[in-house]
């Protein structure tokens, strides 16, 4: 699980750098926005399979304690930067223009992100309770 989350960060973040080169590099001035609908929906992908891994991997009873902390990070980050590009889209008419070939995509990744941050808080905080309770089962047995 530790191996595949991070990869699973690795390519997430990847699709967001691709964004931000994009959004600065004039010679994708004619089809900025589709490119950006489209690394949005890769994005999309990445993080709602990331989100079902964790699901699997914690249905396992697998211990996930220190794969979330990174997943946690990497999406309060993902979160910070999508806000980032929706706030660009308001700010700025040209940005707003080409927004339109990505608002929707781009709301469904905020979704997925937000989704897979609280799934990833929630798996942590009852494994640790878990884990936390087979201590204290353990020393009760001694």
């Amino acid at each position: 699980p530790d191996k595949k989350l991070k990869l699973y960060l690795t390519f997430a973040q990847a699709r967001l750098v691709a964004i931000e080169q994009i959004r600065k590099d004039s010679n994708f001035e004619g089809d900025r926005g589709k490119r950006i609908h489209d690394l949005l929906e890769d994005f999309s992908n990445i993080v709602d399979e990331m989100d079902a891994n964790i699901n699997d991997y914690a249905g396992q009873k697998l211990d996930l304690r220190k794969a979330l902390n990174p997943v946690i990070e990497g999406d309060t980050n993902f979160q910070l930067r999508l806000r980032t590009l929706k706030d660009a889209a308001a700010s700025n008419p040209e940005a707003a223009k080409q927004a339109k070939d990505y608002e929707f995509v781009l709301t469904d990744a905020s979704e997925a992100v937000d989704a897979d941050l609280d799934n990833a808080r929630d798996v942590l905080q009852k494994q640790i309770a878990a884990f936390e309770a087979a201590k204290q089962q353990a020393k009760k047995k001694k």
